[in-house]
């Protein structure tokens, strides 16, 4: 799936399924998952048990967009064991555990809240009320939009210097690191699948981006890294 594309670089941006893209071939309809809090889970989940063992968050994803969710809830527990937990639209809204009522909105109905998630503390009561899970529980929200499909002169412009986007510690480690030339060839491969932003580093040609490295959540202002090399940045991709 692809990740969140800047508003600029986008022709439409709607929530839901039947996103209106241009019917010429120009456009081409994109969905990703939107990170709404962590440390939280929505209504009417008790524990791992409501949920079911998945391989991954992506098959959590799309398990729960052919269910017709457009939220699900996923855990990582210990190093092997991840949880995946939504309802089917039989369910009604106020009883499920993926519908708007119980994982986002405030005063829809009973039991209804804004989740902020956080670091679980000393205070359970605290984070109880907070809505705060000791489990790392998180909540997504699917998004769908439309994109360009094809640009013919993708620009790169750096949008936080000596900075990474979450998620990418300790690259030289990796086993299978991921080079481009210049920032500018890293630019045109993450624009080329569909993402608006990537992380690069000057000198060693490291280039990323994709769907958990290219989000607003990832990149953006306090959800970024600050790097120890100045060679590192983060970019935004755009059609000139």
């Amino acid at each position: 799936m692809f990740a969140v594309l800047l508003i600029s670089f986008l022709a439409v941006v709607q929530s839901g399924r039947d996103v209106p893209c241009a019917t010429d071939g120009s456009e081409a309809a994109i969905e990703w998952s939107e990170l709404i809090c962590e440390h939280c889970k929505c209504n009417n989940i008790r524990g791992r048990r409501d949920g079911y063992e998945v391989t991954s968050r992506q098959v959590c994803e799309d398990n729960a967009i052919a269910a017709g969710q457009d939220y699900y809830n996923y855990m990582v527990d210990g190093p092997t064991v991840k949880i995946c937990a939504y309802s089917d639209s039989t369910v009604a809204a106020a009883e499920s555990k993926s519908s708007e009522e119980s994982c986002e909105a405030s005063g829809v109905g009973a039991g209804s809240r804004v989740f902020v998630g956080g670091v679980p503390g000393t205070d359970q009561a605290a984070d109880k009320a907070a809505g705060i899970t000791k489990s790392d529980w998180k909540i997504y929200k699917v998004r769908y939009e439309c994109r360009p499909d094809t640009c013919a002169s993708p620009v790169s412009s750096i949008l936080h210097e000596q900075s990474k986007c979450t998620g990418l510690s300790h690259i030289q480690f990796r086993q299978n690191i991921v080079y481009k030339d210049t920032f500018e060839l890293c630019g045109e491969a993450a624009h080329a699948e569909g993402f608006g932003y990537f992380s690069y580093r000057l000198d060693k040609k490291y280039c990323y981006y994709g769907e958990h490295h290219s989000s607003p959540y990832k990149c953006e202002d306090d959800k970024i890294v600050t790097t120890g090399s100045d060679q590192w940045g983060i970019y935004t991709v755009d059609c000139a």
